[in-house]
């Protein structure tokens, strides 16, 4: 993974020696500062200090610590800042918050559904009974009605039988007054003979009299009687009017209680089927964006693959162009090693030529002399040369090792971002986020 960063002025890359100077610069200021503060803070005399002793090394063990802490928290805070996968995973990690907020969201409009659902299913429960409480108190109602008819009959059927009894009464009277009569008559018939005519004429009249009566009584009765006959046709047929107007009435009342409750249930379907319509499409609305979100964390995903990817070919091609260049300089090197031995054996052979004219011995000090100059000139380049190839290797095990230590860093800050996160949030990101390693971290189960 590279080192470099995208500064916000220009957008170039830096190296990772201009991160790691800023980071140290900025550890040095840091320490500084606190020494600073420390000093400031002795300076300051403590009226307290006579009475209660402190424990100094404590004291600086502790400040030591605090300000370790310190520094690892802005170092993190850094890390952060710096590392595009950090940040990715934040991001990430915001983006599994949403959808397992929109998944709550779902579960809590589900659970209002079948709440909606229940509460419905009550409220038909209650208009079902609140149908059979009022169909018993109709039918307490027509219970009182018939009882109240009954009694009304039984009324005048006693008011009928008291008007025949008044009717046998007088007429027990009229033969009892009749009886009498004849008795009369006949007592005036024995005493007075004289008068038998008369009685006669009497009786006759009398007897004519009581015939109209008697009729006239029978006509009475008979009308009497036909009058409650028709009083008692009219009584049953103004019942069955009314029994009839009842059923009229209790069949309308059936019918409209029929149609409220297919009314109710056909706009119960209808508001059913238009809730289930608009739940159908924020289901799918949520499903839409819940995939959209996630396209885009795996497109996202992918090009930071994709990145890195890039980026490591780039640092693989610019050490390839570093051995490279290392490599063309040390045949440079080579080359006008070569040169310059080359010219200096010329010019020892010019020397040579020289010394030609010098005696054996002379000449052969001047030569030994030489070679041990050339020798330890040589070896001198060749030390050279190794001490400079040592230290770009070095210097290139180094920012090796650098790489290593910031890519374990942002390991196990990435590991530390992922166990502060709660465990039912991880499943809501992205698939490839949680390496298979990371679950023996997070104690989560091998999938």
């Amino acid at each position: 993974m590279s080192f470099e960063c995208v500064t916000k002025s220009d957008g170039r890359h830096k190296g990772v020696g201009n991160s790691e100077n800023y980071f140290q610069k900025y550890i040095l200021d840091e320490e500084r500062r606190l020494k600073t503060n420390e000093t400031r803070q002795q300076k300051v005399p403590n009226p307290n200090h006579s009475s209660i002793p402190l424990d100094v090394d404590i004291c600086n063990e502790l400040r030591e610590y605090k300000n370790q802490d310190i520094l690892e928290q802005k170092r993190r805070q850094k890390l952060r800042c710096e590392s595009h996968e950090l940040r990715l995973l934040q991001n990430q990690l915001q983006v599994a918050f949403v959808s397992r907020e929109l998944a709550e969201q779902r579960a809590e409009q589900e659970k209002r559904k079948q709440l909606e659902i229940q509460r419905k299913r009550e409220e038909d429960d209650n208009w079902l009974a609140e149908c059979e409480k009022s169909k018993r108190i109709i039918l307490q109602q027509e219970e009182k009605e018939r009882q109240k008819k009954n009694k009304v009959r039984e009324i005048l059927q006693e008011q009928m039988r008291e008007m025949q009894q008044k009717r046998k009464n007088e007429f027990e009277s009229v033969i009892k007054d009749r009886e009498d009569m004849e008795k009369t008559l006949k007592h005036i018939q024995a005493e007075e003979k004289a008068e038998k005519d008369l009685s006669q004429r009497f009786r006759d009249l009398c007897r004519k009299e009581m015939e109209e009566c008697v009729r006239s009584r029978e006509i009475q009765r008979q009308l009497e009687k036909e009058q409650n006959l028709d009083d008692t046709e009219k009584l049953m047929a103004y019942q069955m009017e009314r029994d009839e107007m009842k059923s009229r009435m209790e069949a309308q009342k059936r019918q409209i209680i029929a149609e409220k409750m297919a009314l109710s249930e056909r706009i119960g379907n209808e508001l059913a089927a238009v809730k289930s319509e608009k739940e159908k499409r924020e289901e799918l609305l949520i499903s839409l964006l819940i995939e959209e979100r996630k396209a885009k964390e795996d497109l996202k995903y992918r090009q930071n693959i994709e990145r890195k990817i890039r980026e490591q070919g780039a640092i693989k091609s610019q050490l390839e162009a570093y051995r490279k260049e290392i490599a063309a300089q040390k045949q440079l090197k080579l080359q006008e090693e070569e040169k310059r031995i080359r010219e200096e054996f010329m010019r020892q052979m010019a020397e040579q030529d020289k010394l030609d004219q010098l005696s054996d011995e002379k000449r052969r000090r001047k030569v030994m002399e030489h070679n041990k100059a050339l020798r330890e000139m040589i070896e001198l380049r060749r030390s050279q040369r190794a001490e400079e190839i040592a230290e770009r290797i070095s210097e290139y095990g180094r920012l090796l090792k650098t790489e290593q230590r910031r890519n374990q860093c942002i390991e196990d800050e990435r590991i530390r971002i992922l166990q502060s996160t709660p465990k039912e949030l991880l499943r809501y990101l992205p698939p490839g986020v949680i390496k298979p390693s990371d679950r023996e971290f997070l104690s989560l189960q091998p999938e």
